[in-house]
């Protein structure tokens, strides 16, 4: 299965850097332990490929709108400037 991602480096506001990884996938079931599995199989699968990821979120559609699973600090980051692009495509096992 193919997987989209988008892998970021941002300045902090102290001046260091976050590596963070956005993943366009749900897990099957919706539930918060599934999609909690499902980011992390695909956070281990992108460090595995030799992504720094600091942060991670799952983003995908809810009745029309974009919901984001995993990190609180850069879902928030997100819902307020916005969707990047994928610059990443992943393959993995489905799970």
């Amino acid at each position: 299965m193919k997987i989209n991602m988008a892998h970021f480096r941002q300045k902090t506001s102290n001046g260091d850097f976050m590596d963070f990884a956005i993943f366009g996938a749900k897990s099957e079931t919706g539930t918060e332990n599934d999609n909690l599995k499902l980011l992390n199989e695909l956070t281990n699968n992108a460090r595995l490929k030799k992504f720094k990821v600091d942060q991670a979120v799952l983003v995908f559609m809810v009745d029309d709108e974009i919901r984001f699973y995993g990190s609180t600090e850069l879902a928030k980051y997100l819902s307020k400037v916005g969707f990047p692009k994928w610059t990443h495509e992943m393959d993995i096992e489905p799970l």
